[in-house]
Formats: structure tokens, C-alpha cells, sequence
């Protein structure tokens, strides 16, 4: 649909952004940095014009990443297009921590050119104006809010492990929910809090890069009996759940097969075992 369209307003003729134009006099586009190319043509074939208006609202730093098929190149195509005065930067932070936005600050302002491209700078410290937000307390001190670990080369592999990498993964898994769980222990004892209330499971997040990754954590919290949730970018129709409910509707579509009502039954969300 995309490329159709891009092609559509490629012609030598351009009907359809007088169209377009003619009913929408501007476009603001949020999330502007998980643009790709093809994305951003569009818009400034269509916008691009004295009779109207493109707003476009990103974060550079996260097109580094390439999340939903980001393409920091495009966004730097457009910073570049656009006149200097009509640019405007948000220099204040509502969301995060203060000390954890100055210790990020402290590390990225230490060399020019943090992000690789001249186009990217970090040439402003953000500031941060949360009056009166609670912070986590653990045994009634203010926890630091960026903490470093380091992974000891020495450690030898462990059963099941081919590669040193496996055996760094499964460390760094292993590690994020032992403190996970030790958080919660003293959550549950008083001693970890945020504001008045006790620190629970659902006051903490693990962003990890992969699916993957994301299930090793899920595992090794699992096995320390920590309740999780998966968010993740995986195939919904490939998980297990799927292939459960699956067999729950062919039983559903087919009454009559004996094969396909004992496998629906044998299913975990039925919760009967074998002889039953």
C-alpha cells in the first residue's frame, strides 16, 4: 500500500496530493523517528507545499534503535529540510528521575558527538521538573538511580552452556531476577517503598533487546516463583496460547470428532490430567 501510494504521487501529474491537500491543511505526525524513508515521502510530497502545513514530532535518539522499521537517516533528511527557526526542542523531562537523567547526562556529555552523528548532538542537558514525585526507598535511603554491573570473564560455563556468550546471558538473567526478587522480599518486609506503598511486581519493568532475551528473563523469575508479564514483538498466532485456543475452536467447528474434543481437552486452560 505504500509503495503503491509513494508511486501514485511520483507521477507528473499530482492529483492526489491536490486531493489529499485539499482535505487535510496540515499533518502532524507523532512518533516521527519510527519514519522510514518511503514513510516520509509521502508526507512531504503531500505537505510540501505553501498552502499547507507539516508538523513533524520525534526523538532522534530512539531511531538509533530501528524499532517498528525506524530509519534514522530519513529523520535526519528531514531535520535538514526544514527551515532552522521552525524547530523546536524540549528541554524538560516529566517523566524520569532527576538524579537518573543527571547521571545520564554526566555520561553522554563527557565526548562530542555521543551518537555517532553531528545531527544528533547532545549539546543540552535536559532538565527536570517533577515537584513532589516519590522515589523508591529501600530501608529508608533514597536508592541510587543508575547502578552499573559487570559481568567477571573468569566465571567457566556452567552444564548446558556451549559459548561464553550463553553463559553471559544466563548470568546477566540470573542476576536481574535475583535482584528482582530480593526488591520484592523487602517490599513485602517494609523496607522497600515507593512513596508510602510497598514495592511490588508491578512497580518494575526488564527492557531487554530480543524476544528472546525477554523469555530467559520470564524463565529465571518463573523458577524464583516471581509473577511476570511478556510484552514482546514475537508472532501472537505462534505463542502457545494460540495453538491452545486453536485446538479449543477445531473442537468447537468439529463436535463430532472424538480426536479433536481430546485435544482440545487436553489442553492447560481445561486443567485435567491424563486419566481424567
Amino acid at each position: 500500500l505504500l509503495l503503491n501510494l509513494h508511486a501514485a504521487l511520483n507521477e507528473v501529474n499530482r492529483p492526489l496530493a491536490d486531493s489529499v491537500r485539499n482535505k487535510f491543511k496540515a499533518a502532524l505526525v507523532d512518533e516521527f523517528q519510527d519514519t522510514d524513508p518511503v514513510q516520509y515521502e509521502i508526507f512531504n510530497k503531500i505537505f510540501d507545499h505553501p498552502d499547507a502545513t507539516l508538523f513533524l514530532i520525534g526523538d532522534p535518539k530512539q531511531a538509533i534503535y530501528g524499532f517498528r522499521g525506524a530509519d534514522i537517516f530519513a529523520y535526519m533528511k528531514a531535520k535538514n529540510s526544514i527551515d532552522k527557526t521552525s524547530g523546536f526542542t524540549l528541554t524538560t523531562n516529566y517523566r524520569s528521575e532527576p538524579g537518573l537523567i543527571q547521571a545520564f547526562n554526566h555520561i553522554f556529555a563527557q565526548i562530542p558527538n555521543a551518537f555517532i552523528y553531528k545531527e544528533i548532538p547532545f549539546d543540552e542537558a535536559v532538565a527536570v521538573q517533577i515537584p513532589n514525585r516519590p522515589e523508591l526507598k529501600i530501608q529508608a535511603e533514597n536508592s541510587s538511580p543508575l547502578q552499573l554491573w559487570f559481568y567477571d570473564p573468569s566465571e567457566s560455563l556452567s552444564a548446558g552452556q556451549t559459548s561464553k556468550r550463553d553463559a553471559v546471558k544466563a548470568a546477566i538473567a540470573d542476576a536481574v531476577a535475583d535482584e528482582i526478587t530480593r526488591l520484592l522480599s523487602l517490599g513485602r518486609n517494609g523496607n522497600a517503598a515507593i512513596a508510602a506503598s510497598p514495592l511490588e511486581e508491578k512497580d518494575i519493568a526488564v527492557l531487554v533487546r530480543t524476544n528472546a532475551e525477554s523469555r530467559m528473563v520470564q524463565e529465571a523469575l518463573r523458577k524464583r516463583n516471581v509473577h511476570s508479564v511478556l510484552y514482546t514483538t514475537a508472532n501472537l498466532f505462534a505463542s502457545h496460547e494460540a495453538l491452545e485456543l486453536e485446538r479449543v475452536l477445531l473442537a468447537i467447528a468439529a463436535p463430532k470428532s472424538i480426536n479433536r474434543l481430546k485435544a482440545a481437552l487436553s489442553t492447560e486452560m481445561f486443567g485435567l490430567n491424563a486419566g481424567a
